[in-house]
């Protein structure tokens, strides 16, 4: 079985001591039928330079198939935390409406509080019908402590719902873009970290977090 946190062995400094790192604040956690949650904080080094700030921008893609496709859902897309300048402080986004104390006890009998958190991977209960789906999310979070974020970032964007209200772009008609960004010899940025989350249930069963074997 693999790592469900997605965060075994994936440390990232490289020779600049520029890094991102996830801390987990809540889960992985898994409810029924479809319910599910992981909630991180990012810690980055070093401080955002005083003037600019910085951003920690995640490569984010998901997929999901209920009921043998009848539902389904796939994104792929670029979301960013802002780091006030001339501190390592990354923005907190809002919570979703439905991302309540009521629904984490739901999950986790033991919650006492909605945790604070920069980033989550959650989905809520697909209903009173039982429902057997899966839902993979992949993300790559780095951090650029010296950078003025392109105005195509959004918040908001109907382009990728996932993304909440942080400023984000989609992937597709924004390749140029996201090379400019990611240009080496323009800017400065950590290695990138790496996580994933493979969630499955069956007839409306407890999400589990446990990869399928590869065939031989």
């Amino acid at each position: 079985m693999t790592d469900p946190s997605g965060l075994e062995g994936v440390t990232c400094t490289d020779a600049t001591e520029i890094s991102v790192k996830a801390t987990s604040e809540f889960g992985p956690a898994g409810g029924e039928n479809g319910a599910y949650a992981w909630m991180v904080t990012w810690d980055v080094t070093p401080k955002a330079d005083k003037d600019h700030g910085g951003w920690v921008i995640q490569h984010l893609k998901y997929k999901y198939r209920v009921d043998q496709g009848k539902e389904k859902d796939e994104g792929d897309y670029y979301e960013a935390w802002k780091v006030e300048k001339g501190t390592t402080n990354v923005e907190r986004p809002k919570a979703p409406k439905d991302l309540t104390k009521a629904f984490l006890k739901q999950i986790d009998k033991t919650t006492k509080e909605v945790p604070k958190y920069n980033d989550i991977f959650w989905h809520a209960s697909f209903g009173k019908t039982a429902t057997t789906g899966t839902l993979v999310t992949n993300g790559e979070a780095f951090y650029f402590p010296d950078l003025e974020l392109p105005g195509k970032f959004k918040r908001d964007n109907p382009d990728t719902p996932g993304a909440g209200n942080l400023r984000a772009i989609k992937t597709e008609g924004n390749e140029k873009l996201i090379k400019d960004l990611f240009d080496k010899d323009k800017h400065k940025y950590s290695n990138g970290l790496k996580r994933r989350l493979f969630a499955h249930w069956e007839e409306g069963g407890e999400v589990k977090f446990d990869e399928p074997e590869e065939k031989k």
